[in-house]
């Protein structure tokens, strides 16, 4: 009984030494969380103050085409182009091709442009800069057209605003029955780009 006595204070001291060390744990365990909180906090407040997604992981998100002018299939002429709901048609009379100007970036918003002639596009100048036109704004943009003899868009200096400085890009086409290509550059057209182009 003596004995069991004098080891009493020895399990006492070692019940409260491991209480302590559970003690310690628990607080490490709360204080590593929080840093890791406090980190992620910072970095959505970083995201959201540069105008990315306030997500976590941080993903970048797709860069914002800078639209000076909007087309669109149901586009209408008596619209004034500059903004994605009031669009203009594609290659028309008082389109958004006429509307366009040196530096300007013609947006063609999603769905399928049905085109009854070929679309002579307005161009750039040497000291203006290009005419941008291109899709994959919101979506897929199609032009179309079934007629003889000429490409769904005809690129030619012919002395007129058509035909020089001109981008082209990210748009597909469909050439239909007796059209011979989609995008021909004739008549002296000169410093013209056109990429991402898909035939479907």
């Amino acid at each position: 009984m003596n004995l069991n006595k004098q080891l009493s204070p020895t399990k006492s001291l070692l019940s409260l030494f491991t209480v302590i060390v559970v003690i310690v744990a628990i607080i490490s365990v709360l204080f590593i969380s929080n840093s890791a909180n406090q980190k992620k906090q910072h970095v959505t407040a970083n995201a959201e103050t540069k105008g990315y997604p306030a997500t976590f992981p941080f993903i970048s998100p797709t860069p914002t085409i800078p639209c000076t002018i909007y087309a669109a299939p149901n586009g209408l002429t008596t619209n004034n182009g500059r903004t994605p709901s009031t669009p203009k048609p594609l290659c028309v009379y008082q389109g958004a091709s006429d509307l366009a100007q040196p530096g300007d970036t013609v947006c063609l918003m999603a769905g399928t442009y049905t085109e009854t002639s070929a679309c002579y596009p307005h161009g750039g100048t040497a000291t203006g800069g290009y005419v941008t036109y291109t899709g994959n704004y919101n979506g897929v943009a199609t032009i179309e057209g079934s007629f003889t003899n000429d490409s769904l868009v005809r690129i030619a200096n012919n002395g007129s605003p058509e035909g020089s400085y001109i981008k082209w890009q990210n748009t597909s086409f469909n050439c239909m029955t007796n059209t011979p290509s989609a995008i021909k550059v004739s008549g002296g057209g000169h410093h013209v780009i056109i990429k991402n182009k898909g035939l479907v």
